[in-house]
């Protein structure tokens, strides 16, 4: 027996029975906002062989140290998976590795949002047809937008991508982002089923999902489900990795939606105090120190570890910008892959920032 995901692969049950992955809960799914572009343009590109790419998302990871040496290993070893699994027309091997080592390189470019013992691939998918239809294999992204395979990847290895986690360590479910809003729309209106069906960890796994698929809404983006890909790096920031426990930084309007299914009523916290109308300014416009992990407005002023003083002068996306520096050269730079606005003041940061060049 089979079940068909909505771009026609299909998930095996060698039981012949209902379709349900029987995991530990000592497993830990997390959640990925990114673009497709992340993997096709870039991550796959430098497992594929290109130095000056994987270089750069080292750097744009914020690896120094010890963490460099650990990321860059991992790189090192996902080349040599990628290759045994093209060869051997693997795609376990290839959800395993491949698209579990790229889950775990963004979680250090954007935080994560994590939960043990239940997520999406713990979904029977003939419970909720509904959801299953809109759920997709990562095995997509080793395919162009016209469903062609990228350079360097045989036809058809993307299919042989499982859509779900196995109880071992890879990737998990893969939401495109041309299907995000109709999964989000989906998942809620199946969420007062999906309480009883994932048992206790339920208020904790679907409020985290709620939350990460709010936020890839709000911000355009995938999502990626890895399960155990996260539990051994030591050089992950406590903070890319949010749980149940630190909900405080979720949205609010997701915690309450979820509580309110399990009968709690969250107060919601009363505004902050507007703050008094700042006097005019009397100085130069503030120079920002650049960080990968800040947001910029066009026109900003920032300094550069490398090269030095600049402006904003064109947004790209979320994610790049371009600067024309002082010195009269014109860069792409990262930005946006923290999630938060972390740029300050020239006086009130100490240290260089990593120069990250898209």
């Amino acid at each position: 027996m089979t079940a068909r995901e909505g771009n026609g692969r299909e998930w095996p049950d060698p039981a012949g029975g209902a379709i349900v992955l029987r995991v530990s809960e000592a497993i830990q799914y997390s959640y990925h906002l990114f673009e497709a572009r992340e993997f096709r343009e870039r991550f796959l590109l430098a497992v594929q062989g290109d130095e000056a790419i994987g270089k750069e998302l080292l750097e744009a990871a914020g690896a120094a140290g010890a963490a460099w040496t650990a990321l860059n290993k991992l790189m090192i070893e996902t080349r040599t998976e990628w290759v045994r699994a093209r060869e051997g027309f693997d795609g376990e091997l290839l959800q395993r590795t491949l698209f579990g080592s790229f889950a775990r390189l963004i979680a250090h470019l954007r935080p994560a949002y994590c939960v043990n013992g239940a997520g999406l691939s713990t979904i029977d998918p003939q419970a909720f047809p509904e959801l299953a239809a809109l759920m997709s294999s990562p095995g997509r992204l080793l395919d162009d937008e016209a469903g062609q395979p990228l350079e360097g990847v045989p036809h058809g290895l993307g299919d042989r991508v499982p859509a779900r986690a196995q109880p071992r360590r890879g990737s998990g479910v893969y939401i495109p982002a041309e299907r995000l809003r109709a999964f989000l729309d989906a998942f809620r209106a199946a969420m007062p089923r999906l309480k009883d069906h994932l048992g206790p960890q339920a208020e904790e796994a679907l409020t985290v999902i709620l939350v990460a698929l709010v936020e890839a809404k709000i911000k355009g983006t995938a999502l990626i489900e890895a399960a155990g890909v996260l539990a051994e790096d030591q050089f992950l920031e406590k903070d890319h990795c949010l749980t149940f426990a630190e909900r405080s930084e979720f949205l609010a309007a997701s915690v309450r939606e979820v509580a309110r299914l399990f009968g709690k009523d969250v107060a919601q916290p009363k505004p902050a105090a507007k703050a008094a109308a700042p006097a005019p300014a009397k100085e130069p416009q503030p120079v920002s120190v650049y960080s990968p992990r800040g947001s910029y407005a066009l026109g900003e002023r920032l300094r550069h570890a490398s090269f030095g003083e600049g402006e904003v002068v064109q947004i790209l996306d979320s994610q790049r910008m371009h600067v024309r520096f002082d010195a009269g050269t014109e860069k792409t730079l990262v930005q946006g892959l923290g999630g938060e606005r972390t740029s300050a003041r020239l006086d009130e940061i100490s240290g260089d920032e990593i120069p990250v060049i898209s």
